[in-house]
């Protein structure tokens, strides 16, 4: 076999001409740009003369027509079976806004784009890919979605949506006569959405990318400090209650640091026996907030200090 040749699937009806040879995997590629990567020895040669010696003819089947007013409105989502397990996806937009799409399939943290680009009203868009499911036989799809309103001419808030679907529950009772074929029709719910930034959504259109949400978070300051020098803090307080005064507000400075979202907290310890640092360093260890800590300005407290880092 080599690339070009026409072959049949043994698995299925499929036929189509060989598009790559990858070691023991065949892509064939069939009608419509379709392409199926097969085990080498699931598939066979189909003779140059075979369609005149056996003169097959095509078989008629009857359809609905196909009545625009048969779909629901709104953004829809329609899936068509290409193989066993392997389905193809279509967009359409039975509402009078044009819509910049986004689709991607994924696994984990691997995308997969599936479809891109522009969906104007009362249109069609076929995705020309086909979906590949999961070993628990499952779609996991995620719709990125920015409407065009037709009179104004403004983007609206973009959407984000995600979809897992189970092929199980797949039923192909609408017939399209665009594509002439039968598809699992389901809309495209907006109730789910969530917002994403429309530039990131404009470049992902261009190179392949998914849109992450961006996380707010406050301006960071750079560092907040706390002496716990009890001359500092106290000058009545026992000499039994000194040590738990202190590391109460250690924890005090503590939580305010990382409510004030700082990059980093310095704690003016004092050197003393070394019991409250090793305290300190103790309890900084078990906290997953800490990227990490160190003595801090040797040169002017020596071992009295430590920085802690978030």
């Amino acid at each position: 076999m080599k690339i070009g040749d026409k072959v049949r699937l043994l698995r299925g009806t499929e036929e189509g001409y060989i598009k790559a040879i990858r070691g023991n995997i065949i892509d064939v590629e069939i009608e419509d740009g379709f392409v199926i990567p097969s085990v080498k020895n699931e598939v066979v040669l189909v003779n140059r003369r075979e369609s005149e010696i056996f003169q097959k003819e095509p078989i008629s089947v009857q359809k609905p027509d196909f009545a625009r007013n048969n779909l629901p409105g709104g953004l829809l989502m329609g899936l068509f079976q290409t193989t066993d397990n392997r389905h193809q996806l279509i967009f359409l937009n039975q509402t009078k806004d044009t819509v910049l799409i986004c689709i991607y399939q994924y696994d984990k943290k691997v995308y997969y784009l599936v479809l891109a680009g522009m969906c104007l009203h009362d249109a069609m868009v076929d995705s020309n890919k086909v979906l590949y499911a999961s070993s628990t036989g499952m779609y996991k799809l995620k719709i990125q979605l920015l409407k065009c309103q037709q009179e104004s001419k403004l983007p609206s808030f973009p959407v984000e949506i995600d979809l897992e679907l189970k092929i199980d529950q797949f039923r192909f009772d609408t017939y399209l006569e665009q594509i002439k074929k039968d598809v699992h029709l389901l809309r495209v719910e907006q109730s789910a959405q969530a917002p994403i930034n429309s530039e990131q959504l404009k470049l992902s259109m261009t190179e392949g990318k998914p849109v992450s949400l961006p996380k707010e978070k406050s301006p960071r300051s750079t560092e907040q400090i706390v002496d716990l020098h009890i001359d500092k803090l106290s000058d009545n307080l026992p000499e039994s209650q000194i040590f738990g005064y202190q590391l109460e507000l250690f924890e005090k400075a503590y939580d305010r640091a990382l409510v004030s979202n700082v990059e980093k907290l310095k704690i003016i310890h004092g050197i003393g026996s070394g019991k409250l640092r090793t305290e300190i360093h103790k309890r900084l260890s078990h906290r997953k907030e800490v990227r990490y800590f160190e003595d801090a300005d040797k040169d002017r407290f020596g071992y009295g200090a430590t920085v802690i880092y978030f």
